[in-house]
């Protein structure tokens, strides 16, 4: 599996020096944001096709992590399930939300697949026993999440007029319940940084220093949104900032499939060794 090395306890980074380092990241994005909100807010890029590109990579590379976080077989599966069933349903509405056109749905996709990952990832927070006594039905809860996503992202290409009133049409300003449901996406992923700090010190696992990026990454974006208006300069800094999340899942996970193709060929060349010298 590609999530197999476990660190030593003793080499865990100290817990302030982890909520100093985000403390840093996040102080310096917004000092730069109001540096050049103005220069930002006047910027009007209307690009569908580059942002359905985005939009189609990061959904595509969520369903990905998903996939590879479902074949996760060390002792903390349990965890690695929910995660994967937050980034699989992110995905999926992530590329319904690319092939849609400016509109009410538009933005309710988007807006849908940041709060659906961000219930998905607070769920560790359960007790332990509790995240492993529901993940061992995990065939049937991720086919459910799944149909469920799939369902509400044909629902809102196919029948617009159904989907709450998410922008003023006429001014691509955003509405309340908009702003609402990324602000309590935005307090869901960034209040589940306490727990991947815990958890990242109880077991030394260093993936778990990822999720937390992850949830960093997607709850200061959705902070940013409500200050964004369609298309604007702001709007494209908070899509940049969930991509780069995508990004830097990947780059990892694709480290660690080199390190696993180098350790399968040494244990390949060990067994072939004795067998050349007789």
């Amino acid at each position: 599996m590609l999530l197999t090395n476990k660190e030593k306890k003793n080499n865990t980074l100290n817990v302030s020096f982890i909520y100093k380092t985000l403390a840093l990241i996040f102080a310096g994005l917004w000092f730069a944001l109001l540096a050049i909100k103005d220069y930002l807010s006047a910027i009007r890029f209307v690009q569908l096709p580059l942002h359905s590109t985005l939009e189609t990579i990061g959904g595509l590379s969520a369903i990905w992590i998903a996939a590879v976080l479902f074949h996760h077989k060390e002792d903390d599966a349990d965890i690695c399930f929910w995660v994967g069933n937050g980034f699989a349903c992110k995905g999926i509405l992530d590329i319904f939300h690319a092939v849609c056109m400016p509109g009410e749905s538009f933005i309710f996709l988007n807006s849908t697949a940041n709060l659906s990952a961000a219930l998905l990832f607070s769920l560790i927070w359960l007790p332990r026993h509790v995240i492993k006594r529901y993940a061992l039905e995990q065939r049937w809860l991720t086919v459910g999440v799944i149909i469920i996503s799939i369902s509400v992202g044909f629902r809102a290409v196919l029948f617009p007029e159904g989907v709450p009133h998410i922008i003023h049409l006429y001014n691509n300003q955003f509405t309340l319940v908009s702003i609402t449901m990324n602000n309590i996406a935005a307090i869901l992923f960034l209040t589940s940084i306490p727990r991947w700090v815990t958890l990242y010190h109880q077991s030394g696992y260093r993936y778990y220093l990822l999720f937390l990026s992850v949830c960093f990454l997607f709850g200061t974006s959705e902070v940013i949104f409500q200050y964004s208006d369609l298309w604007d300069g702001i709007w494209w800094s908070w899509h940049i900032i969930q991509l780069a999340a995508h990004i830097i899942t990947l780059m990892y996970l694709f480290h660690k499939y080199k390190m696993l193709n180098n350790e399968v060929y040494y244990i390949r060349w060990n067994q072939e060794q004795p067998e050349q010298l007789t």
